[in-house]
């Protein structure tokens, strides 16, 4: 897991960045507050496509998610 902190101007970003989806349902849970969107791989080595999505959607239905591919 790494974690990023960016500045620009008066924005700041934090950046979550992990390597299966058991990570990032763990890092959301832990983070949710904090966190306005997810960018989610459905490559990740446990995601297994939409299903992923399906699961981190079961989890945590009101979360903002942006699906990525290939």
């Amino acid at each position: 897991l790494l974690q990023s902190r960016f500045a620009a101007s008066h924005v700041q970003l934090q950046v979550f960045e992990v390597r299966s989806l058991a990570s990032a349902l763990e890092v959301y849970a832990l983070n949710r507050d904090h966190i306005s969107l997810v960018f989610l791989d459905l490559h990740l080595p446990d995601a297994d496509g939409l299903p992923g999505l399906a699961a981190f959607l079961q989890r945590f239905p009101r979360a903002r998610v942006a699906v990525l591919s290939g």
